[in-house]
């Protein structure tokens, strides 16, 4: 790596360049909007309805996960070159940066992103009749509680078919699998 030169630029009027301030202005608001819609929700469940669900403690889990993961990574990013040049950032302030990225996608792109799809399944789980709507929603939990990609090389597709096909008593004529190919 001897031959990799990192500078940073010194100019005075790039390194005033900045945008951090209109990127935490509306990422404050969008945080601050979400967690009054999910306060919101969890009142009118909680003490409204007096019928609180798995559907909305995990939408709760999945707003500290988005707030945490989300606005205090960018808030603490915003102290290490958010919104400014990538030239005009210490080698130092980068990795950091870079470090604080990495733990913003598996925190609020990963795990908020992820219990949100599962709070919206466990609410639809509430409403739904269908005992293949059940199914079906059951194993797109098991989809983000256990992805397939942690245990073998098999395909989403082939383990929901597999899934599916196991569950069912009904034997299935080849028309009804012309969609899988």
């Amino acid at each position: 790596m001897s031959g990799l030169v990192y500078e940073v630029n010194t100019d005075p009027e790039r390194v005033a360049e900045s945008n951090t301030e209109m990127i935490m202005s509306v990422l404050s608001v969008f945080h601050f909007v979400a967690l009054v819609f999910v306060s919101l929700r969890l009142y009118a469940r909680v003490v409204v309805i007096k019928s609180p669900g798995k559907d909305d403690w995990t939408m709760v889990l999945a707003a500290l996960f988005a707030f945490g993961g989300g606005w205090i990574t960018f808030l603490l990013q915003s102290q290490r070159g958010l919104g400014k040049h990538t030239d005009t950032i210490s080698r130092e302030d980068k990795v950091i940066f870079d470090k604080l990225s990495f733990w913003q996608s598996v925190l609020s792109a990963t795990c908020a992103l992820g219990l949100l799809k599962i709070s919206i399944a466990f609410n639809l789980l509430r409403l739904s009749k269908s005992r293949w709507y059940k199914l079906a929603l059951w194993a797109t939990i098991g989809e983000f509680v256990y992805p397939p990609e942690l245990h073998s090389s098999t395909t989403v597709t082939e383990k929901k078919l597999a899934v599916i096909l196991t569950l069912r008593h009904q034997s299935l004529s080849r028309a009804t699998l012309s969609w899988v190919s």
